[in-house]
């Protein structure tokens, strides 16, 4: 039988709480520790892997684990780079947990989100997108 992993965002030492990504970051520690509790009871081998290094993460990678857990909101504090960690276990054709690398994407354009799902049919609040420009002088 293969291992289970859940890929989480560590916090790290530099992290200050006042960083917009901060907060969902420390919580998904608690997240972390109820899917390694449940996979321990069901019998299931797991490790815990704080993402920290994407070098490190390929190298630890061979040999796949059966599953990941990605727990992933983000890399090194960027929410942005969720997508990006899906993206890199597409790539590398192990199985994991949570949304697409392109569904991860689309949902951060809101914008985009918004039109898909008017275009669906799906009752979503007016929205307005504003654009901001900064004049350097």
């Amino acid at each position: 039988m293969g291992t289970f992993w859940i890929l989480y965002n560590a916090v790290q030492e530099t992290d200050h709480p006042k960083r917009k990504d901060w907060i969902s970051e420390v919580a998904v520690e608690e997240e972390v520790e109820a899917v390694y509790a449940h996979l321990e009871i069901l019998g299931y081998p797991c490790r815990r892997y704080p993402l920290t290094d994407i070098q490190k993460l390929i190298h630890d990678l061979s040999p796949s684990p059966l599953l990941i857990f990605n727990l992933c909101e983000g890399f090194q504090g960027n929410a942005n780079k969720e997508m990006h960690v899906a993206a890199l276990l597409e790539l590398l054709g192990i199985s994991f947990t949570g949304n697409s690398a392109k569904t991860l994407g689309i949902a951060q354009d809101k914008d985009l989100t918004k039109r898909i799902l008017a275009a669906s049919g799906i009752p979503t609040p007016r929205w307005t997108v504003y654009y901001l420009s900064l004049i350097h002088i």
